[in-house]
């Protein structure tokens, strides 16, 4: 999402990996029927984002770095996002800071998985199975290592009708993806918010500003 922050999912599982522990408080933002579940394991302190709203202040103050995280990342970049635009109307930090103060993981608990991350129960029990939200999400994670835990006939949250209308552009043929491609491209453009497109090709140019070709 344009203005936050990113963190990659093998940095943080690296950071994790250290015998000093980072100061990170991991935000999870996803639903209570999805925390149940399971949620991250990763050694460090978690909250989830309405603990987060509700003590702020005291939070910033207490961690170096605030790392949001859902499913693929989405909710959490959005929350990300509103928070820091909250508190810079309140007065609390500039943007500039706040944008390096809270990052959202990228590719959220999906991206977890594909590095080898673990899962934990609310107990903090080791285990494989996961709510992905929704099944529009299915796609994204991990073939094998993985139990999920969800209703496949609950209907598609809106905010995940823009990934499942891009998955079912998809051929069903595979001698027919190749001539797809441009189509598929153009549909996901019709979808994705346009600051969102904007945001991600002016980083694209500034990460290729040093190749000629």
């Amino acid at each position: 999402w344009p203005g936050v922050f990113c963190l990659e999912a093998h940095d943080l599982k690296a950071k994790c990996a250290t015998q000093q522990k980072p100061a990170y408080l991991m935000v999870d933002c996803r639903t209570s029927e999805e925390r149940q579940v399971s949620t991250l394991l990763t050694g460090l302190p978690l909250i989830s984002a309405d603990e987060f709203r509700a003590n702020a202040y005291a939070f910033l103050n207490g961690y170096d770095l605030i790392v949001t995280f859902c499913t693929i990342g989405g909710r959490s970049g959005i929350f990300s996002k509103k928070i820091v635009d909250e508190l810079v109307e309140s007065g609390y930090c500039t943007e500039d800071v706040l944008r390096r103060k809270i990052v959202n993981l990228l590719g959220g608990v999906a991206a977890w998985l594909h590095s080898k991350g673990a899962l934990m129960t609310p107990n903090g029990e080791v285990t494989q199975e996961l709510h992905p939200w929704c099944r529009a999400f299915l796609d994204m994670l991990p073939i094998q290592g993985v139990r999920l835990v969800f209703d496949e006939t609950k209907p598609v949250p809106q905010d995940a009708l823009t990934i499942l209308a891009v998955q079912n552009s998809s051929p069903d043929k595979p001698e027919n993806t190749q001539a797809a491609v441009p189509q598929k491209l153009l549909q996901m453009y019709n979808t994705i918010p346009p600051e969102v497109i904007t945001d991600s090709l002016t980083r694209a140019m500034e990460n290729c500003s040093g190749y000629e070709d």
